[in-house]
Protein backbone atom coordinates (compact mmCIF):
# COMPACT_ATOMS: atom_id res chain seq x y z
CA UNK A 1 0.00 0.00 0.00
CA UNK A 2 1.37 3.42 -0.90
CA UNK A 3 1.82 6.09 1.72
CA UNK A 4 -1.01 8.66 1.90
CA UNK A 5 -0.21 12.15 3.08
CA UNK A 6 -1.91 15.52 3.46
CA UNK A 7 0.47 18.43 4.01
CA UNK A 8 -0.56 21.85 5.28
CA UNK A 9 1.38 25.09 5.08
CA UNK A 10 -0.06 28.01 7.07
CA UNK A 11 1.47 31.43 6.42
CA UNK A 12 1.62 34.40 8.80
CA UNK A 13 -1.66 35.81 7.43
CA UNK A 14 -3.47 32.53 8.20
CA UNK A 15 -3.73 31.34 4.59
CA UNK A 16 -3.65 27.56 4.30
CA UNK A 17 -2.02 25.72 1.40
CA UNK A 18 -2.61 21.97 1.28
CA UNK A 19 -1.25 19.19 -0.87
CA UNK A 20 -2.55 15.64 -1.09
CA UNK A 21 -0.15 12.82 -2.00
CA UNK A 22 -0.65 9.09 -2.51
CA UNK A 23 -4.41 9.38 -3.10
CA UNK A 24 -5.58 9.06 -6.69
CA UNK A 25 -8.56 10.06 -8.82
CA UNK A 26 -11.99 10.55 -7.32
CA UNK A 27 -10.74 9.64 -3.83
CA UNK A 28 -8.44 12.66 -3.99
CA UNK A 29 -11.36 14.84 -5.09
CA UNK A 30 -13.43 13.68 -2.09
CA UNK A 31 -10.62 14.56 0.34
CA UNK A 32 -10.06 17.95 -1.35
CA UNK A 33 -13.79 18.69 -1.09
CA UNK A 34 -13.72 17.95 2.66
CA UNK A 35 -10.74 20.28 3.08
CA UNK A 36 -12.77 23.09 1.49
CA UNK A 37 -14.54 23.41 4.86
CA UNK A 38 -11.33 24.97 6.21
CA UNK A 39 -11.96 28.16 4.23
CA UNK A 40 -12.43 29.74 0.84
CA UNK A 41 -10.63 27.95 -2.00
CA UNK A 42 -8.63 30.35 -4.13
CA UNK A 43 -7.04 27.86 -6.53
CA UNK A 44 -6.76 24.12 -7.16
CA UNK A 45 -4.20 22.34 -9.29
CA UNK A 46 -4.49 18.58 -9.84
CA UNK A 47 -1.24 16.60 -9.90
CA UNK A 48 -0.45 13.67 -12.20
CA UNK A 49 -1.71 11.30 -9.46
CA UNK A 50 -5.20 12.75 -9.86
CA UNK A 51 -5.41 11.33 -13.39
CA UNK A 52 -4.29 7.82 -12.38
CA UNK A 53 -6.84 5.08 -11.61
CA UNK A 54 -8.45 5.43 -8.19
CA UNK A 55 -7.06 3.55 -5.16
CA UNK A 56 -9.17 0.51 -4.35
CA UNK A 57 -9.28 0.98 -0.57
CA UNK A 58 -11.83 3.12 1.28
CA UNK A 59 -10.77 6.55 2.46
CA UNK A 60 -12.44 8.71 5.06
CA UNK A 61 -11.65 12.08 6.56
CA UNK A 62 -13.40 13.71 9.50
CA UNK A 63 -12.77 17.40 10.10
CA UNK A 64 -13.81 18.97 13.37
CA UNK A 65 -13.97 22.74 13.73
CA UNK A 66 -13.84 24.54 17.03
CA UNK A 67 -16.47 27.28 16.94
Amino acid sequence: MSRREIHFLIDREGNIQSSIKGIKGSSCSAIAEALNDLGQVIAQQPTNEFYEPCNSSKLSLDLARDE
